[in-house]
């Protein structure tokens, strides 16, 4: 439709431009500093942040401690970030270390948690 739209013809890389810079996201959801992932998230819970972690890090384990401290990092008490990582229980895979992986149900409500904003 911008191709056609316009006074005389649009070049199809100038109207992918276009249709690219009307629909980016102005924030990014997930960032990466120097290894540590956030997630930016508007009404993010502690279990949503294990939640992201888990699926960002997917098809990959992640330990228990890097878990919580990635929770602790968005601010977070200790506690609530236990009580998030035990509340995802049933939606990870424990390989008896401590190394957790999501399992494809935690993957799906996972991707609603992201495709929010």
């Amino acid at each position: 439709m911008i191709r056609y739209s316009q006074k005389g013809a649009v070049a199809i890389g100038e109207a992918a431009s276009i249709v690219e810079s009307i629909s980016a996201k102005r924030y990014p959801l997930i960032e990466e500093v120097e290894g540590r992932v956030y997630f930016h998230h508007n009404k993010a819970t502690a279990p949503g942040i294990a939640l992201m972690a888990l699926a960002h890090r997917y098809p990959k384990r992640i330990s228990r401690d890097e878990l919580i401290a990635i929770i602790r990092r968005h601010h977070f008490k200790a506690t609530n970030a236990q009580m998030a990582v035990q509340r995802t229980k049933k939606f990870v895979d424990d390989d008896g270390q401590g190394n957790l992986r999501l399992l494809a149900p935690g993957l799906r409500k996972a991707e609603k948690l992201m495709g929010q904003e």
